[in-house]
């Protein structure tokens, strides 16, 4: 799967959801830290959360794929990428997706839940999504700054 954006337009999407206000900033994490697993939008890629142990940070990462304010759908296919963000409650176990299994799993790929698509299953770690670093931009400011914030999942 190639690419037909530049470096800094895929910066500017990773700006739009760090400063989202529809979007907490552990569901930013989680977002930010499947685009960079994808090597830039190139590799279709998927997570499945735990609900038992992680049920509020679930909720939001789902919220955020779909209800927000800033169609990060639409941006995606604006951008000239094939790849978009979706959810469904359930768990993905490397070869089948199984519904409602006390998970959400959200998915990087061309079609919605990785139907007939190649995707990599990563694993969910919550120590590695904490230090995923947040972008802040301001006018004049570069695109390579980040947030070095201090919340925890």
């Amino acid at each position: 799967m190639e690419n037909t954006f530049t470096q800094k337009q895929y910066e500017a999407l990773e700006i739009l959801i760090s400063e989202s206000k529809d979007i907490t900033t552990e569901a930013k994490r989680i977002i930010l830290w499947l685009l960079r697993k994808s090597e830039l939008l190139t590799k279709p890629v998927c997570v499945s959360i735990d609900y038992e142990s992680h049920r509020n940070l679930a909720i939001q990462a789902a919220n955020s794929v779909h209800n927000t304010s800033n169609y990060l759908r639409k941006i995606f296919t604006a951008m000239g990428s094939d790849l978009h963000l979706s959810f469904h409650c359930g768990k993905y176990n490397g070869s089948t997706f199984i519904p409602r299994e006390n998970a959400y799993t959200i998915w990087l790929t061309e079609k919605n839940y990785g139907i007939d698509c190649e995707f990599k299953k990563l694993t969910f770690s919550k120590d590695e999504i904490a230090h995923e670093k947040i972008r802040n931009w301001y006018s004049g400011g570069a695109l390579n700054e980040f947030i070095e914030d201090k919340t925890s999942l």
